[in-house]
């Protein structure tokens, strides 16, 4: 019974933080060229009738939302290994766990900040 309201508070924490995400990145206003900007440059663009928004834009916002979510869950995924750590009062199969969730968590975090990088880097040299 113990872990089933665990599993629940942290599918809601899990829930309100994507959806915090989500709310903020909408929120998030970028400058996009125009038309005849991008036809000077010779790159693709959407135009839905107010904005025009490059393909690299909309490729790039998309990668930037979902490692934002990712590196986002890793931090609640490390904050919550380590209140599993300082609860498992010794106990050597609990302490493992925790231990190796916050090292994964870790993990997906630095290969999150590596991905962000590595993806915004390509994009810059491709489309300069």
């Amino acid at each position: 019974m113990k872990n089933i309201g665990k599993l629940k508070w942290i599918k809601n924490l899990t829930r309100g933080t994507l959806l915090s995400a989500v709310s903020v990145l909408s929120m998030v206003q970028t400058e996009s060229a125009t038309p005849a900007d991008e036809a000077q440059k010779g790159t693709d663009y959407i135009d839905n009738g107010s904005t025009s928004v490059t393909l690299a834009d909309l490729f790039q916002r998309i990668v930037n939302a979902l490692l934002f979510i990712i590196g986002a869950v890793s931090v609640i995924m490390i904050v919550i290994g380590g209140i599993r750590f300082v609860f498992s009062q010794g106990d050597p199969q609990s302490s493992a766990s925790a231990r190796n969730t916050i090292l994964y968590s870790v993990i997906g975090l630095v290969v999150a900040i590596m991905a962000y990088g590595i993806i915004n880097w390509v994009l810059g040299r491709l489309y300069k």
